[in-house]
């Protein structure tokens, strides 16, 4: 399966649980599991973060002179460190 099939399918998962995630609210559902559904959900995309991340340079490797290769790193490592 292609990178971007593997992220594709990863989104549809974590936007089925979010949506678990929501009807868990509206049915008033208990904090703690709902709480560990949003956790679970969180992983998931940190997962799928990692998955983009992966692609990306993979596909600058062999393409990009190392100093842009350098500031492509740098700048996706930036965007990563905003996220947290």
């Amino acid at each position: 399966m292609a990178e971007k099939e593997k992220i594709l399918q990863r989104l549809k998962k974590i936007e089925g649980q979010v949506k678990g995630i929501q009807k868990m609210i509206e049915g008033n559902r208990g904090c703690e599991d709902t709480l560990t559904q949003m956790i679970a959900a969180r992983a998931a995309m940190d997962k799928t973060i990692g998955l983009v991340v992966e692609s990306e340079v993979e596909s600058c490797i062999g393409s990009h002179s190392p100093e842009d290769l350098k500031a492509d790193f740098l700048r996706l490592l930036d965007l990563l460190l905003r996220v947290r």
